[in-house]
């Protein structure tokens, strides 16, 4: 798995840091995540990430 902090994420989708963790705290309120680690946990349920 790759992992990537919000500062290569936002360059790699040439967004900047704030965006990327306005729609990271997003998909936790939406998901009633606790942290990454949540995202993560649902990812694998729906088996969408790439291993």
């Amino acid at each position: 798995m790759d992992e990537r902090t919000t500062q290569e994420i936002a360059a790699q989708l040439f967004l900047s840091e704030k965006t990327v963790e306005s729609h990271r705290a997003a998909l936790l309120a939406k998901l009633g995540a606790r942290n990454t680690a949540g995202l993560v946990k649902a990812a694998l349920q729906w088996n969408i990430l790439n291993e």
